[in-house]
């Protein structure tokens, strides 16, 4: 257990293991205020993305995502944008302390209603591309055999090191994502896992709002024969690279 993370995690409601995020996301001092300026920002990143994926599934556009990007559009929406993925890593049984199992094609999938989406399409190719041999080649304590085909479960972000008065509070810190369920860990190298408990569900997100609104402004503005989504996707996909989203 990390001392620093069970500090923060008890300065919020919840168990020991729990940071809630409304508390997380308003903290102005201490030891979850250092912890907010160092993994605040991939969190804010991530939920955007997921956010703006939902709302363009949501407004209909996932034919015309598909067309403008080609058969490599969910890869390409998920990988832009300024979040670097370190790898992907996987919940029970290869790291009992993550809920979620890796995911073997074809007898293991996410929801199929989630792949049906730009969103869920986006996020497993991302997890597929990212998935490293942690996944494929388990240590044999597992309980798993090899099987190059297995897709890791949990997107895998760095979280710089946190130092206080020159003494180091978390280092090799990892922010994991798992999309399907909706749910962030924090933890220092997997040695115990700290949840982010209370996500604001995905629609309620302000880029979710945003996004939707300017694709009902497009439409609405459209003249008959008009290339409506090309020029709004190329603007997207820039303020996507500087993240003015």
């Amino acid at each position: 257990m990390n001392d620093f993370l069970t500090k923060c995690a008890r300065s919020t409601p919840g168990t020991a293991t729990q940071i809630d995020y409304p508390t997380f996301t308003a903290a102005e001092k201490s030891d979850l205020k250092l912890l907010q300026d160092k993994a605040g920002p991939t969190v804010t990143l991530l939920l955007k993305r997921q956010a703006m994926l939902q709302a363009l599934h949501d407004r209909g556009l996932t034919p015309n995502v598909l067309a403008y990007c080609g058969t490599e559009g969910p890869r390409y929406l998920a990988s832009y944008g300024g979040l670097y993925v370190r790898s992907s890593h996987s919940g029970r049984p290869i790291d009992a302390q993550l809920p979620q199992g890796p995911y073997t094609p074809p007898a293991a999938l996410p929801p199929a209603a989630a792949l049906a989406t730009i969103r869920g399409q986006a996020n497993f190719d991302w997890l597929t591309d990212s998935t490293t041999d942690h996944t494929t080649e388990p240590d044999p304590g597992s309980g798993l055999p090899h099987d190059p085909n297995r897709v890791a479960s949990y997107l895998e972000f760095s979280v710089p090191t946190i130092r206080s008065n020159g003494q180091k509070l978390l280092d090799g810190g990892r922010l994991v994502y798992d999309p399907f369920n909706h749910r962030i860990f924090l933890s220092e190298h997997y040695r115990a896992e700290y949840e982010i408990i209370n996500l604001p569900a995905v629609n309620a997100n302000r880029v979710y709002v945003q996004i939707s609104q300017e694709i009902a402004d497009q439409v609405a503005a459209a003249l008959p024969g008009t290339p409506v989504w090309p020029p709004f996707f190329d603007d997207l996909v820039k303020r996507m690279g500087e993240s003015h989203f």
